[in-house]
């Protein structure tokens, strides 16, 4: 092996290591809702913006199929907030 393959190995390692302890790390949850809210505002006119564009008219199976997505990102939210200890 070369100084530099070592080398780059053992930067990956540390950068991997500084991840794991950063995502371990009790952190106070902040109860800004601002910025989700705009980000999700911005979501929704992206989502209406490409299904008009691409479909023409949104009909009934693109609105229940984002509808069963909500539901579905609702009930994992749910299920990963029941499983995080603060």
């Amino acid at each position: 092996m070369t100084t530099t393959t070592i080398v780059s190995i053992a930067a990956g390692v540390a950068i991997a290591a500084l991840l794991v302890v950063r995502q371990l790390r009790s952190q106070p949850v902040n109860g800004d809702m601002r910025l989700p809210l705009i980000i999700g505002i911005i979501g929704l006119i992206e989502v209406t913006s490409y299904l008009q564009k691409v479909h023409g008219r949104v009909g009934g199976t693109a609105i229940v199929a984002l509808i069963g997505s909500f539901i579905l990102a609702a009930g994992l939210g749910a299920a990963r907030a029941a499983t995080v200890h603060l």
